[in-house]
């Protein structure tokens, strides 16, 4: 029941929430869900129980704030990650799959466009 629009990848060791509404790559090693998308982080669970070392998970962890919690734009968060952090196979991976993105990586928290209820109901009653 998690609608994926045709050209979006999802990463390895991803999970995604059921009902959910996938439109960009989301990156491997990620956990989120929601309608709109919302990214909720690491996997950090899934990555523990399947065996990856705290070694790995720290260094996913730097590269996932890098690219999601710098500001910095997806090429200049590449670089960075590139020159700051161990080329392990999975740091290679994350490169990669930012690197190859054609539809864009999903965005963290949530949409502009995303108005909760409390904020429509403001709106309309201050009008």
């Amino acid at each position: 029941m998690t609608p994926v629009h045709q050209f979006c990848r999802i990463g390895k060791h991803a999970m995604v929430g059921g009902f959910s509404r996938v439109s960009n790559d989301i990156p491997p090693y990620t956990i989120g869900g929601g309608y709109p998308y919302k990214m909720g982080g690491l996997n950090l669970v899934g990555l523990k129980r399947r065996g990856f070392s705290l070694e790995i998970r720290n260094e996913l962890a730097k590269a996932f704030k890098i690219t999601y919690r710098m500001g910095l734009h997806l090429d200049e968060a590449i670089i960075k990650i590139e020159k700051e952090l161990i080329l392990n196979s999975e740091i290679k991976h994350w490169i990669n799959f930012c690197k190859t993105t054609k539809r864009g990586l999903i965005a963290i928290g949530s949409s502009s466009n995303d108005k909760s209820i409390e904020k429509v109901l403001d709106e309309v009653l201050n009008k």
